[in-house]
């Protein structure tokens, strides 16, 4: 059976390898290589030949990891697209998500729901419209199109914070996010500023790869 867009979107965040992870391999592979030419030095035509072996097990090792990035790549690219975002903001998103205590999985039925539900409430009268015009969003822009899902997200967490504590503000996000709502509550709560926030702590730290 295919994978769905969540069961995707956390092996892609398993699979994830910052830069940071990666320069300590590079740096890994780097040391094993030099004891390994070290140790020809001091063993003759048999430690050059180790010393080879050293150096082509970087190189393999080294070509498997950009290959293991590539297919991650491809993955989170074919996954940004049908959620309705750039891979660069499903990454922050989910890095957001995460760190405000919801899951991969929240993260992308999050994000899903969201995009139909401004799909829906841009066609016309309906719950879903009624969902986004208690938190004051409009998921139109001026010459009627549908505005960018990160763009909605961000409003809808300002109309979000507006909310008294509580049920209210559950049924809000449930209205939006679909039953992903519930465990984004703690998102949505920091407003657009906190979201952003943590999608600059994610470029920080490395963790974001660009198309």
């Amino acid at each position: 059976m295919a994978a769905t867009i969540v069961e995707e979107l956390a092996m892609l965040v398993q699979a994830k390898v910052d830069k940071a992870s990666f320069m300590r391999g590079k740096a890994a592979f780097e040391e094993m290589e030099r004891k390994g030419k070290a140790a020809a030095k001091s063993a003759g035509g048999l430690g050059e030949a180790v010393s080879g072996l050293f150096a082509g097990g970087t190189l393999l090792a080294m070509g498997a990891f950009v290959k293991g990035q590539i297919n991650v790549a491809s993955a989170l690219d074919d996954t940004s697209k049908r959620l309705g975002v750039t891979v660069e903001d499903l990454q922050r998103l989910t890095y957001a998500a995460e760190q405000s205590g919801a899951s991969a999985d929240a993260a992308a039925n999050g994000l899903k729901f969201l995009q139909k539900n401004a799909s829906e409430a841009a066609s016309g009268p309906g719950a879903a419209a009624d969902a986004f015009r208690s938190l004051g969003v409009s998921v139109k822009d001026a010459n009627g199109n549908i505005r960018p899902t990160t763009d909605i997200m961000a409003d809808v967490a300002d109309g979000f914070v507006k909310l008294p504590e509580g049920a209210q503000r559950t049924a809000a996000a449930m209205a939006v996010f679909g039953r992903a709502g519930v465990d984004l509550v703690p998102l949505l709560a920091g407003g657009a500023q906190g979201v952003r926030e943590l999608a600059l702590e994610a470029e920080d730290l490395g963790i974001v790869f660009s198309q």
